[in-house]
């Protein structure tokens, strides 16, 4: 006679598939990151960035992009969509960058950042990237 086991739905995965690790978790979506865990991404991100351009610099959670590195609104823009292939989340980054009135944010560091993308990651939508 056979036995039906229980089967544990993860979500994102075929029927039975489990992740083994909880990088694979996040990069599918599932998993919330902490807000250190965001800002140790954006470091990193940047310092790529900072290190493609020639440049070494610093980056922590109060480096300002646009004071401090020299970031122009289309970094910052690529930077965004560097996190959104990251996390496979499409960001409402236009809340972000701009105000209620239309103007746009003249400064944005990386805590800013990272608060950003942990207040709406569960509300963005899932990116349809597959990484």
């Amino acid at each position: 006679m056979h036995r039906k086991s229980a089967m544990f739905s993860w979500p994102g995965l075929r029927r039975g598939g489990r992740p083994s690790t909880v990088r694979q978790l996040l990069r599918r979506g599932t998993m919330l990151p902490s807000e250190q865990e965001i800002i140790g991404t954006i470091c990193d991100i940047v310092k790529n960035i900072m290190k493609d351009w020639g440049l070494d610099a610093e980056v922590d959670d109060g480096t300002l992009l646009i004071q401090d590195l020299g970031f122009t609104s289309m970094d910052i823009i690529d930077l965004i969509a560097t996190l959104e292939t990251r996390y496979q989340r499409k960001l409402p980054y236009e809340s972000l960058v701009t105000f209620a009135d239309g103007s746009y944010r003249s400064e944005l560091a990386v805590k800013d950042l990272a608060e950003f993308i942990q207040k709406n990651f569960d509300v963005a939508r899932p990116d349809s990237i597959a990484v």
